[in-house]
């Protein structure tokens, strides 16, 4: 007869539409920003997402990360690591649950590289070297004579005498891809002129950036350092002139030395070939020119991801058919500096990444082809993913991982190449004949196993280029209809003319209707003859 009543809050959510889709870093760039902003598209439903970016593509080691974040983007607080390959994911999280993105790898940029690119910028290759230079005076304005340089004993000596308009100069090309630019040069005056007179000038692209006023209470006993930023000049060749200008009483004088004009860029370190599957099973690469590389072609990469480069050292030169080994050819070219050492890979589970237990090749290679027996797994259907690399070295480590930690992340010299197995072959056969007989060709196959095979076709043509037309009007019955062991068939072609050549094929169909190609021979049919003997009484 008692009763009890509470309010409870039902939170109700939309099931996440999708998982997000990475934007930015976009999957195979290189030469990104150490410090990058992620960006992802949005997902219905979804009210905040989690992101991991880690220097694995299990996310073993995850360098950055942030839950709960409501917007599309995120920034990581400190700088990531110089010409580094990073992997990153992000997942979108409701009351349902979530929903995690594929993998995209990147590689930041490497190290800045600072080139000094005003030349003879020390004076100490004397007059006429890199600087043109001019005086009203007629003095040389390059000068070694007087003791008066910072370092070494050449200078620039501007000024030095009475109504006197001395200048030194050059253009020094600043390329576009220059991300800092500094032009640093030491000067001193040496005047007894009254202020207001004597100047001497830096002059950049015609216009005056630095003056100074010549007069005896500027004088200096030592050199001073002076710097001036020139990015703004990037991708141009900017004239840089030091000039110095006197009045008719007293000697003024403006010394340059030890002139700097430092460009900057940032890049990955090296050229490299990377490999063309997914961000999942690992970025692969190795540094080189190609001196050491698989088939003919070795292709520079500027990012990593299918169609990127270019693959021809690896060749299938049979079948794939499940629990038989299978020849796959590995041409190498090239010249080793330590030695050629050859890996193989197929991710038989097709499980997106190259377990520990998938290497099929760790051996040295010789120059020119490798024939290679590959055991296929047993109850193998479909295709698979492979990764070949050949390395510049006299043997290979051992470290294995969840995956094999030397399937991805950089080498020195060789080649990484990817691709796909061929589609195994559901019917494997013995033997396949065709034998002229008074009723016609007999055909015979035989097959070694047979894997849901519904039953077989028969194919005839003149010529191998066809037209191929279909001798039998119903299927031809499997022996045991989807099971696995080998039978032995005849088929009978009683429509063959005398004397013709033909051509047979022959095809197995799948119960799921899909049909694949097993073989093909040729045969002249003579039809046998009959022998008649006398008839005894």
């Amino acid at each position: 007869s008692l009763s009890h009543s509470t309010d409870v809050m039902v939170n109700v959510s939309t099931p996440l539409a999708a998982a997000p889709t990475p934007t930015s870093p976009a999957d195979g760039s290189t030469g990104v920003a150490t410090t990058p902003t992620f960006t992802w598209g949005a997902v219905t439903g979804g009210t905040s997402y989690d992101i991991q970016v880690a220097t694995d593509p299990v996310f073993a080691a995850v360098v950055a990360s942030a839950t709960g974040l409501t917007g599309t983007s995120f920034t990581p607080s400190s700088a990531l690591v110089g010409d580094t390959v990073y992997y990153w994911r992000v997942t979108a999280v409701n009351g349902c649950g979530s929903k995690p993105s594929a993998s995209y790898a990147f590689r930041t940029l490497g190290g800045t590289v600072c080139t000094n690119v005003i030349g003879n910028g020390d004076f100490e290759s004397g007059r006429n070297v890199s600087w043109s230079e001019s005086s009203s005076a007629g003095y040389e304005v390059v000068d070694n004579t007087s003791g008066y340089a910072r370092t070494g004993s050449w200078f620039a000596w501007l000024g030095g005498d009475d109504s006197e308009n001395s200048q030194v100069w050059q253009a020094p090309t600043i390329s576009a891809s220059t991300t800092s630019a500094s032009l640093t040069y030491w000067y001193r005056i040496n005047s007894g002129d009254y202020c207001g007179y004597d100047y001497g000038y830096l002059k950049v692209a015609g216009t005056t950036r630095t003056t100074y006023n010549l007069c005896s209470s500027n004088g200096m006993t030592a050199y001073a350092q002076a710097t001036y930023d020139m990015l703004s000049f990037k991708g141009t060749s900017p004239e840089v002139r030091f000039q110095a200008t006197t009045d008719s009483s007293y000697t003024s004088s403006l010394f340059i030395d030890d002139v700097v004009l430092n460009v900057c860029t940032s890049s990955t370190s090296t050229t490299a070939d990377y490999s063309d599957l997914t961000s999942s099973y690992g970025v692969a690469w190795h540094a080189g020119d190609g001196t050491l590389r698989l088939g003919p072609t070795w292709t520079a990469d500027t990012a990593f991801g299918s169609g990127a480069d270019t693959d021809d050292g690896v060749t299938f030169m049979d079948s794939f058919i499940a629990g038989q080994n299978a020849i796959v050819r590995v041409n190498v070219q090239g010249t080793p500096t330590n030695g050629r050492w050859l890996k193989l890979w197929f991710d038989w589970n097709n499980n997106g990444v190259f377990d520990n237990n998938e290497r099929v090749i760790n051996a040295a290679a010789v120059s020119g082809d490798n024939d290679l027996s590959v055991p296929v797994p047993a109850g193998l259907t479909g295709i698979v993913k492979y990764r070949a690399r050949l390395y510049d070295s006299a043997a290979g480590t051992l470290v294995l991982d969840g995956i094999d930690a030397i399937s991805y992340d950089g080498a020195p010299g060789g080649e990484v190449e990817d691709g796909e197995s061929p589609q195994p072959l559901a019917v494997a056969l013995a033997g396949f004949t065709a034998d002229a007989t008074g009723a016609g060709v007999a055909l015979a196959w035989e097959t070694v196993s047979e894997t849901d095979n519904a039953g077989f076709n028969v194919y005839r043509a003149e010529s191998e280029l066809g037209p191929w037309t279909r001798l039998n009007a119903a299927l031809i019955p499997a022996a045991v209809p989807g099971a696995s062991e080998g039978h032995a068939y005849t088929w009978i072609d009683a429509t063959a003319a005398a004397n013709t050549a033909y051509v047979y094929r022959l095809e197995a169909v799948a119960l799921d209707g899909t049909a694949e190609i097993l073989e093909a021979l040729g045969v002249t049919y003579r039809p046998a003859r009959r022998t008649w003997l006398p008839l005894a009484r």
